[in-house]
């Protein structure tokens, strides 16, 4: 995934349902976020619910095969 050039500083999660996670993202999350990332089938998640700066990767084979055995 690739996001333009924005200030994309601070993050929220708004939303996780156990499979689809929704994050909000911006220059100062006080105010407004201009952006929202929407992930699907979504098998682990292990983040505060407020962060910065993030650097999102495809999982490792290991971190795929420690997941699915979390279910």
């Amino acid at each position: 995934m690739y996001l333009q050039s924005e200030s994309w500083w601070d993050w929220d999660v708004l939303h996780f349902d156990g499979s689809q996670l929704r994050l909000a993202a911006g220059h100062d999350l006080s105010y407004h976020h201009g952006l929202e990332v929407v992930f699907t089938d979504v098998a682990y998640l292990a983040c505060p619910t407020q962060f910065r700066d993030p650097r999102f990767r495809e999982p490792t084979v290991d971190a795929r095969t420690g997941a699915s055995a979390c279910r």
